[in-house]
């Protein structure tokens, strides 16, 4: 049982959470119902079942591994495309950007990835949840509330980047 209650946790539930979506007061009592459903689902179908090809097997396991590895590769393109222009050579009057804007541009970058990748985590694993249980309905009903949530981090954090870029600019040139 104490499993069950590791896997909820992994999977980002708290007890909050829990309590207003499966009506439980925590995940020991959430567990607890989920063990006391084990006689539902024999065994022994599963175990029954017709071996699996180890080719198809492996094929099927380098397809996850593929897409798993895809997914978290692209948030760090960004990352090889400024260590690439970092070091491409140059003369300092074609530079790609100029020296004081590369920090900003790795932080920001930074903020970027941090914030979607931290949504798309959040969806995924709640949405690959519910998917599981074959409930698309609840899916969307948490799903697109953190997606709005994050739209709407997204914006917020760009348009003080915006305003923090225009300071910055405004301070340099008075000194100036």
């Amino acid at each position: 049982m104490w499993e069950i209650v590791a896997i909820l946790e992994a999977l980002g539930y708290t007890d909050r959470m829990i309590q207003s979506e499966f009506s439980c007061p925590n995940a020991f009592v959430l567990s607890q119902f989920i063990y006391a459903q084990r006689n539902e689902f024999p065994r022994s179908e599963i175990v029954n079942q017709q071996p699996i090809e180890l080719t198809s097997k492996f094929r099927e396991e380098l397809e996850i591994f593929i897409t798993q590895f895809s997914h978290s590769f692209i948030y760090t393109i960004p990352f090889i495309i400024q260590l690439i222009l970092d070091y491409w050579p140059t003369d300092s009057s074609n530079d790609f950007l100029p020296p004081d804007l590369n920090y900003l541009f790795t932080i920001v970058t930074m903020a970027s990835l941090i914030t979607s990748s931290g949504f798309v985590q959040a969806i995924g694993r709640r949405g690959s949840f519910y998917m599981g249980l074959q409930d698309p309905i609840q899916a969307n009903r948490i799903c697109i509330p953190i997606l709005w949530i994050g739209i709407l981090t997204t914006i917020l954090l760009s348009t003080f980047s915006i305003i923090f870029g225009f300071y910055q600019r405004i301070a340099v040139t008075t000194q100036a």
